[in-house]
């Protein structure tokens, strides 16, 4: 899981103390820390409309802020994106680059829940350049930026910043800001599989979280620490705190974080075996999270489904949710995620391969002999590697390259979750209209059909045949030269550029 920015925890007291719009604007923050967040935002509009009143503009820009925030909570991005961007334009007008650091790191947080990482690590960074010595807000900053650290993988560089962020809020005083610092250093242990210490940074920031008291955060404490107890193999517990944190965010209608809670029940009740209402919860979760328009917590979600699926023998859904999982968690730029992601479907792919290769009618590859199919998957994706192919096509062509042999009648019976009948279909047609069975030509022949195309003419050249003797690597290449009219162009110069590289395909 990854962190999850958390709305500013402490804002600068408004500068003109005596006012009413002040006192109005600390009732509405109160409401708003203690989950009241309809009151709050009563509150923080009658302070807009009253320091409107007074001139005073500093309120004014707070009120926005304030209520920008209240606004995401309720999933309505448009309004709060718009009141942030207007409470960093009366901050900017005003020259007061406090309020201006303070609408930026907002507006950051708001983009980075969306799954725009970059333009919040953008808004975090003009944020610190105006943030200047104030040390409470630089401190958010910095936590700010280790979330963004976090979600790009680099795991040191969170902690980093993180430990500045929790000595800057010590040094001040700053509770609340402790406790959300705690939470995201939790956060870091649970990506890095420390699930006890991560266990001991959740229990801290609960403790500071109630005593302020602050329900959101506590909401998100149980959340969080009911993964790490599930990792601690405490299902009970786990599945308790879930329940109690989903009941807190249905209380504040905050729905990006009921998706949360529906993903880690569900996490708990596959689990326990319970396949059914696991698949419930974490069908849910995505469509929360999707509604929300949260990347991130969406392709959390599709992962997990895509996990549960794989374990009671359903590979088609759950390769189309770690496809979806890996595109949404490169929108991201969810880097220590797509790592994992893609590790998965390795396994996916090499349990996929070791089932079906079982089966004695597929294991004599066809026409080249034993070996043939693993030979032209390796050979396929090298000039995947030259093409640059992402991650999603080269598990295509590698088990289209190993099963190319099958007939398609065959291939029906393989239950195969990719999509390898073009492959099997098309991988003799020729770029010139030469081939067969189809007499495809040009680009109307699948990409993948004429990779796998040109690695089994190459393997069938260099491979002992009854009819024939295998030629050596370089008069295959000085043979296939002679065609090259079969094979797209950038197919074969990626194909000849990988046999150049490989001394031991070439001499």
């Amino acid at each position: 899981m990854n962190p999850q920015p958390v709305p500013p925890p402490a804002r600068n007291a408004p500068r003109a103390g005596g006012s009413v719009a002040a006192d109005v604007l600390r009732q509405a923050r109160d409401r708003e820390h203690y989950g009241a967040l309809t009151e709050a935002a009563a509150g923080y509009d009658a302070a807009a409309a009253l320091a409107r009143r007074e001139g005073n503009l500093a309120i004014v820009s707070e009120a926005m802020r304030c209520r920008a925030v209240v606004h995401h909570h309720a999933n309505e991005r448009a309004e709060a994106l718009r009141l942030c961007r207007a409470s960093h334009e009366v901050a900017r007008q005003l020259g007061d680059d406090l309020l201006s650091a303070e609408a930026l790191n907002a507006l950051g947080g708001m983009q980075l829940e969306a799954g725009d990482v970059d333009a919040a690590h953008e808004s975090f960074r003009q944020a610190s350049r105006l943030a200047g010595a104030r040390a409470e807000l630089c401190a958010r900053i910095e936590q700010n930026l280790g979330i963004v650290a976090n979600i790009r993988g680099d795991l040191d560089g969170a902690r980093s910043h993180y430990a500045r962020a929790l000595a800057a809020h010590r040094a001040a005083g700053a509770n609340r800001g402790c406790a959300i610092v705690e939470h995201n250093l939790g956060m870091v242990c649970a990506d890095q599989r420390r699930w006890r210490e991560a266990a001991g940074h959740y229990e801290r920031s609960m403790a500071l979280a109630r005593a302020l008291p602050d329900r959101h955060l506590e909401g998100l404490c149980l959340l969080n620490g009911a993964e790490a107890l599930l990792a601690l193999d405490q299902p009970e517990e786990a599945q308790r705190q879930a329940e109690g944190a989903l009941r807190i965010f249905e209380e504040l209608g905050t729905r990006l974080d009921m998706a949360d809670a529906f993903k880690v029940l569900g996490m708990v009740l596959a689990s326990a075996g319970r396949a059914a209402a696991a698949e419930w919860r974490l069908q849910s979760a995505i469509e929360l999270a999707a509604s929300t328009g949260s990347l991130l917590s969406e392709a959390e979600a599709s992962r997990e489904l895509a996990v549960l699926y794989r374990s009671i023998g359903r590979p088609r859904p759950a390769l189309a949710l770690l496809t979806s999982a890996h595109s949404l968690f490169s929108r991201v730029g969810a880097r220590g995620d797509l790592a994992d992601l893609r590790a998965t479907l390795g396994e996916l792919e090499d349990a996929y391969l070791a089932a079906v290769l079982a089966d004695p009618s597929l294991t004599s590859d066809g026409d080249g002999g034993p070996g043939h199919g693993a030979r032209v998957a390796a050979y396929a994706l090298r000039v995947a590697d030259a093409l640059g192919l992402d991650a999603t096509d080269r598990a295509t062509l590698r088990i289209g390259a190993h099963l190319h042999h099958v007939g398609l009648e065959c291939l029906a019976g393989l239950d195969c979750p990719w999509p390898i009948a073009p492959i099997v279909r098309s991988h003799r047609e020729k770029y010139d209209g030469s081939g067969y069975p189809d007499g495809l030509a040009g680009d109307a022949i699948p990409l993948h059909a004429q990779m796998v195309c040109i690695a089994d003419v190459y393997d069938a050249l260099t491979s002992e045949r009854s009819c024939r003797t295998a030629l050596a690597p370089r008069d295959a290449v000085a043979r296939m030269r002679e065609v090259a009219h079969w094979w797209r162009p950038d197919v074969l110069a990626a194909f000849l550029r990988c046999v150049a590289d490989r001394p031991e395909l070439a001499a």
